[in-house]
């Protein structure tokens, strides 16, 4: 054998010897991760973290409307909680939630007839992670003592979150309404302005699976997930710590799809309206504020919160209580 064979024997040894080793580490890392997330432990060390996020939004999390008790067929907004309280438990957080005829309850008791305050937006403002008392609308109801009507809805996009407003018989008691935007509420807005068809009965059925479990496909699905996660995550890790989160988000064409929301709601014009966002894991918009100055509706505002990791849980990518506390602390000197 020359001298070059050799060298590639060598090469191509070695080369197996890595694959090897690299799948075999990131293996250990992602069962200890499942392992830890099934005890209820979550990790803040920047590589466990990153399995751990993984798999909990690959399956290891409860995600509140994906449950027919907690929700209820609706023809406009294909869903709708249901009233109650409901437990909702996550591996950070062991919470309740409590629905009444007017969004999520507060707890705070308002005894007065000043104009209210409707919180629009996702589970961002819904509130995972945080108890009725703790959402930064039921803060905000008690800091400004004026009733703050929490309607957000756990993966509702801008149009099913004014949709909601006004079919609430709410508009008469509000001024000012909070959007909370997300960076997914722009594939929903899209797809509104395009096709505003009521839903049905067999939609909302869909959303809860069929009742026939696909042994097959429950398998396959688990060892792509085993796989992707084994080859690719380490890969990702490696490219998200030398990668700002505020590099890629353009706040353009989210802005450009609200506005046209807004235009098939004529009455939002008679309401003071603040706009803030809330990114998964605290993830900014790296031109927010360009993109929003121009804006020439004096009773619309756009706020950036300037958040921080730190008010978001470590593996759930929603803010936690201290973020809900921070939000009401903004807004609270903003609205009076």
């Amino acid at each position: 054998m020359s001298a070059t064979e050799n060298r590639i024997v060598r090469i191509v040894a070695w080369s197996f010897i890595v694959v090897i080793l690299y799948g075999t580490i990131s293996l250990m890392l992602l069962a200890f991760s499942m392992i830890e997330i099934n005890r209820g432990v979550a990790h803040k060390d920047f590589v466990l973290k990153t399995y751990q996020r993984y798999l909990y939004h690959k399956g290891w999390r409860d995600v509140y409307q994906s449950r027919r008790e907690r929700m209820e067929f609706d023809r406009d907004l294909l869903y709708k909680p249901k009233q109650g309280r409901f437990a909702f438990n996550n591996l950070e957080y062991r919470t309740f939630v409590t629905y009444g005829p007017y969004g999520r309850v507060s707890g705070n008791v308002i005894d007065n007839d000043r104009p209210g305050i409707a919180v629009l937006g996702d589970s961002h403002a819904m509130g995972y992670g945080a108890q009725d008392s703790e959402t930064f609308a039921a803060r905000l109801e008690k800091r400004l003592d004026r009733h703050v009507y929490n309607l957000a809805v756990s993966s509702y996009g801008t149009y099913r979150e004014l949709l909601s407003l006004q079919k609430s018989g709410l508009l008469q008691k509000i001024d000012t309404i909070v959007i909370q935007y997300c960076e997914n509420d722009l594939d929903e807005n899209r797809a509104k302005l395009a096709d505003r068809s009521p839903s049905s009965p067999e939609k909302f059925d869909v959303m809860f699976g069929s009742t026939k479990r696909d042994v097959f496909a429950d398998f396959f699905s688990k060892l792509n997930l085993w796989l992707e996660g084994t080859f690719t995550l380490p890969v990702h890790s490696a490219v998200a710590l030398f990668t700002p989160y505020d590099k890629s988000y353009d706040f353009g064409p989210h802005y450009l799809a609200m506005k046209k929301v807004f235009s098939l709601f004529p009455w939002i014009e008679n309401k003071r309206v603040i706009v803030i966002y809330s990114n998964r894991y605290g993830r900014k918009y790296r031109n927010y504020a360009e993109v929003t100055r121009g804006e020439t509706n004096p009773n619309l505002r756009f706020v950036d919160l300037q958040f921080g990791v730190e008010y978001y849980f470590d593996v759930d990518d929603h803010p936690n209580v201290r973020g809900h506390a921070k939000i009401a602390e903004i807004l609270g000197g903003i609205i009076h």
